[in-house]
């Protein structure tokens, strides 16, 4: 496996632990038979955070596709950059030390940026 994916993975089981469970799934539509982290509800809590942090305008057509389509590839390992790691952390407020081992698992021995 590569970093991205190890770290992708971490992420969806950080993601599905209550605490920050509960703060994506009052935005699911339709829950997925298979009951994992929800893509877009994900995006919903992402696009919400940004919006209120000013870095969104809230009004923008359909910002939350556009961040599904993000939060999926970040999900499945397939494009995890830093900038998009250190979003998950600030949207979900991820504690301290789940937001190391994140890092530590996308980055390797690199220092974390934060």
């Amino acid at each position: 496996m590569t970093r991205p994916r190890d770290a992708a993975e971490l992420l969806c089981s950080v993601l599905a632990l209550p605490r920050y469970r509960r703060r994506w799934v009052r935005h699911v539509r339709r829950m997925a038979p298979s009951n994992s982290v929800h893509h877009a509800a994900v995006a919903e809590v992402i696009v919400r955070h940004l919006v209120e942090s000013g870095e969104l305008d809230g009004n923008a057509p359909r910002p939350a596709r556009t961040y599904k389509d993000l939060v999926g590839r970040a999900l499945t390992g397939r494009t995890l950059s830093c900038a998009t790691l250190q979003l998950f952390v600030d949207a979900f407020e991820i504690e301290d030390e789940l937001a190391d081992r994140l890092w530590g698992t996308l980055l390797g021995d690199r220092v974390s940026p934060g």
